[in-house]
């Protein structure tokens, strides 16, 4: 074979499918030399020649220029053999110094193999451009992933896939900055924010060494485990914020998969509605701070969310009209769909005491997450004093059992509630009472039984404002403190430390500041820093607590004197708190007593001050 019959393309030429075209062209004879025209073509790198109509290409590579051709590694040439007549030529190569042949019958044949074996030599390389090495371990490769019916290639691609994706992946920090900000410009809930803020804090203390896009199904399920000591529902309320997390990943391209979708469910198995009786509503009823007095009503009597309590304002709530109602507004809804709440007689006796014209239903923090908090913290003191074991989403639970044996109809009871249909009110809320304990509940209005006979939030002691009478001296020779010592002897009170800390006296200061009035009161009424012009304050006292509990007092000569003030103010300030139109005396009817007749037990206590204020329905 001459060298204008072994000519070969450059290494980047694609390859041209081999047909059986390219078998005939092969097996066709050369031009020779006289009757041979060719053309050259720089941008095609191939040589086209022409004889008697026929065409032929030949692959070139070219060196050093384009007037010197490299011979090509597979060669054909004619083979004799006794030994084997029917073999007629040879294909031989010589590879790294390695010779080979390999033997046809034909002369198209050969020449069809060399030529496969040349161009795929010239697109591939041969072991001087593959090393052995490489070879070794591509082939290695192969048979581990033949058992998988995968090829090199797609482990290839599978492998460029996962580097692409870590490189386009984040910190889980990072993932749950984006959410939380997303949802916070989306309009979501403080409670629901607070919520992703805590599994936030637990998934990044976890996972803190791991990209969204490493974190696998099974890394989720042990993560979940550690929530098994708590109820089904709470422990798939997180499972359920880890999908949303990771849905939010998976759209901005940090991960390729929700793989949290499929991490395991606890079933769920549903627990007893819970409620409370009559008489421990009454009990809690009488009990709660004025705090929190008017969102629990609402809350038995109106079914309203603690997280819809914790956001609704006096100005929704209208006592005004025939039709009293409570304005769930689509802003404060669970569900974002605003709604009407009925206001019933009983509701309505619980509320007016404490109606304002604008400002939060429960008066504790500014925050509502911490509104909430300090809600549930005064409602389970409450409970504690009323003897009341609290179930499960008592309140709620307790409307919607009463209200649809009294009255029979759960559509309007879904409406109410915030439900599109009555599917809840039956699976999860319905708790069967009879008929006569239903009349009893929707009948809880103020001092209308004996564990209403007083309530704690219609008293002044449930106010920071309280009057109290105090004596200065206690057991009949004792001071306490440093105060009490001061006033009693007419001391400058801010002089009492100089004398006792720094002047030079017999006696030691007491260590617990409990001062005996006839050994102390020689020495210190001749004592120089003893102002004899100073006041000296009378042996009793009022006191009571100003804002940020700045404490008050006020002295007066007699107990009675001091005692006299002391109702006085504390019937004023409680008729300026709550709202009575005509309240003449407060104090003797939160003072009632809790014990009374059967006759008195079998039909409402109501004093007539409540009833001239219309406060019951």
């Amino acid at each position: 074979m001459n060298s204008s019959e072994a000519m070969c393309s450059k290494p980047s030429q694609k390859l041209t499918p081999f047909t059986s075209e390219m078998t005939r062209q092969a097996s066709l004879p050369l031009p020779d030399a006289q009757t041979r025209t060719g053309s050259f073509s720089t941008a095609e790198n191939r040589l086209d020649t022409q004889r008697n109509g026929n065409s032929y290409q030949f692959l070139f590579w070219p060196r050093r220029g384009f007037n010197k051709m490299r011979a090509l590694p597979f060669n054909v040439r004619p083979y004799r053999s006794a030994a084997k007549p029917h073999l007629k030529f040879v294909v031989v190569a010589n590879l790294n110094g390695r010779r080979a042949k390999k033997f046809f019958a034909t002369e198209a044949e050969a020449k069809t193999y060399a030529h496969l074996r040349n161009t795929e030599t010239m697109q591939y390389g041969s072991e001087a451009v593959i090393p052995t090495w490489l070879r070794v371990m591509v082939q290695r490769c192969q048979d581990r992933l033949a058992a998988h019916k995968k090829t090199i290639e797609d482990a290839t691609n599978h492998y460029l896939s996962f580097l692409e994706q870590r490189q386009r992946s984040c910190s889980v920090e990072k993932l749950f900055d984006e959410m939380i900000e997303e949802k916070r410009q989306s309009g979501f809930g403080a409670s629901y924010i607070r919520s992703l803020e805590t599994a936030k804090r637990r998934f990044v203390n976890a996972f803190s060494e791991k990209l969204v896009s490493e974190i696998s199904v099974r890394d989720i399920d042990d993560f979940l485990r550690q929530f098994n000591h708590l109820n089904a529902v709470t422990r798939n309320y997180y499972r359920q914020l880890i999908v949303i997390a990771f849905s939010h990943a998976e759209r901005h391209g940090y991960c390729s998969a929700n793989v949290a979708s499929k991490s395991s469910v606890i079933k769920e198995v549903p627990s007893p509605v819970g409620i409370l009786r009559p008489e421990e509503l009454a009990r809690l009823l009488a009990a709660c701070s004025p705090r929190i007095l008017a969102a629990v009503a609402i809350g038995a009597f109106a079914g309203v969310r603690t997280s819809e309590l914790a956001r609704l304002d006096w100005r929704e709530i209208n006592l005004r009209d025939s039709e009293s109602y409570i304005e769930i507004t689509a802003a404060n809804a669970k569900s974002s769909r605003r709604r009407l709440v009925k206001i019933l007689p009983c509701l309505a006796a619980w509320l007016r005491p404490f109606a304002k014209n604008s400002g939060p239903v429960i008066q504790t923090s500014k925050q509502e997450w911490s509104r909430i908090m300090e809600y549930y913290n005064y409602r389970k003191l409450a409970a504690k004093q009323a003897g009341v074991i609290w179930p499960k989403n008592a309140l709620r639970h307790s409307f919607a059992s009463y209200h649809i044996s009294k009255f029979k109809d759960a559509a309007a009871l879904a409406l109410e509630m915030g439900h599109r249909t009555t599917n809840l009110i039956f699976s999860h809320y319905r708790e069967v009472v009879t008929p006569d304990k239903a009349e009893e509940y929707w009948q809880l209005a103020p001092f209308s039984r004996p564990e209403l006979s007083k309530i704690f939030a219609f008293t002044p002691e449930a106010y920071p404002w309280h009057v109290t009478v105090h004596s200065l001296v206690s057991d009949g020779e004792w001071l306490e403190g440093i105060t009490d010592f001061a006033h009693y002897f007419g001391f400058d009170p801010t002089d009492v430390y100089y004398l006792l800390n720094k002047s030079q006296i017999s006696m030691q200061r007491p260590p617990d500041d409990r001062f005996h009035i006839p050994t102390w009161r020689d020495l210190v009424e001749g004592h120089k820093y003893t102002k004899p012009n100073y006041k000296r304050f009378g042996p009793f006292y009022a006191k009571w607590t100003l804002p940020m509990d700045f404490e008050e007092r006020r002295y007066f000569s007699t107990e009675s004197e001091a005692l006299q003030y002391a109702d006085a103010s504390n019937q004023q300030n409680l008729e300026k708190e709550l709202n009575f139109e005509n309240l003449p005396n407060v104090l003797e009817f939160a003072a009632v007593k809790q014990s009374h007749s059967d006759d008195t037990a079998q039909s409402p206590l109501l004093h007539p001050a409540i009833e001239n204020a219309g406060i019951v329905g």
